[in-house]
């Protein structure tokens, strides 16, 4: 990368990031005067899902309603549970765009081989409750309600199966609570590296550079894409 090509993204970033600051003074202005006319939470209704049994997705639902602190209620969270309640834990996460429909074929298989299986839909996704803005949703969001949920049925030596960002959300956890689980199967998807590595090449200052087009292309995503 060039010296000019370099300084140009700097000052991109800079001139974004200052938005972004001007942004969330006026968003919560926005949200105050279009709150009225905009429901903060809504629910996908039941008659959505029909039909859904003739292609194996069969099995009762379960919800929760968990505390995320402060007397704030996170959006209700739906979840199957299936197999012997004493049985060995399998939690199954999904990806986008996908909900627990994705494990349909495989909760039979196991459940009859004596696990218990829980598989979550997180908010926003299947028959959890939705935000209606794109704001709310953030890896924290979903980190936290991972570790409220896990917390709240009480799972103990959890085999953990992850695909797509359910994988990325899934072994957050994992790396914050690994008394919890006892294996990881990682289907597609990622494991993040680390931006800035004190050993081998290339250098700090070239890994830095490297990595300023993507802080661009993050800020103005950040920027125009939640209002």
């Amino acid at each position: 990368m060039t010296p000019l090509a370099t300084v140009i993204l700097v000052l991109a970033i800079l001139f974004v990031t200052f938005l972004r600051f001007v942004k969330q003074i006026l968003h919560p202005i926005y949200r105050l005067l279009t709150s009225s006319r905009l429901p903060t939470i809504v629910r996908t209704p039941e008659d959505r899902f029909l039909g859904l049994e003739d292609i194996g997705y069969n099995f009762p639902s379960n919800y929760l309603e968990l505390n995320g602190g402060c007397g704030v209620k996170l959006p209700r969270i739906h979840y199957l549970d299936e197999g012997p309640r004493d049985g060995k834990v399998i939690l199954c996460l999904h990806g986008e765009p996908t909900w627990s429909f994705l494990y349909r074929h495989m909760v039979p298989v196991l459940a009859n081989a004596g696990y218990r299986v829980v598989i979550p839909d997180f908010i926003g996704f299947g028959k959890s409750d939705k935000y209606t803005s794109a704001h709310n949703y953030t890896h924290e969001l979903h980190m936290i309600t991972l570790r409220l949920f896990i917390e709240e049925l009480n799972l103990q030596n959890i085999n953990l199966v992850c695909q797509d960002w359910g994988g990325l959300v899934g072994l957050t956890v994992v790396k914050d609570c690994p008394t919890l689980f006892s294996s990881v199967t990682v289907m597609n998807t990622g494991l993040p590296s680390p931006i800035i590595s004190f050993s081998g090449e290339p250098s700090i200052p070239r890994k830095v550079l490297s990595f300023l087009p993507i802080t661009l292309w993050r800020s103005v995503v950040d920027l125009f894409g939640s209002w």
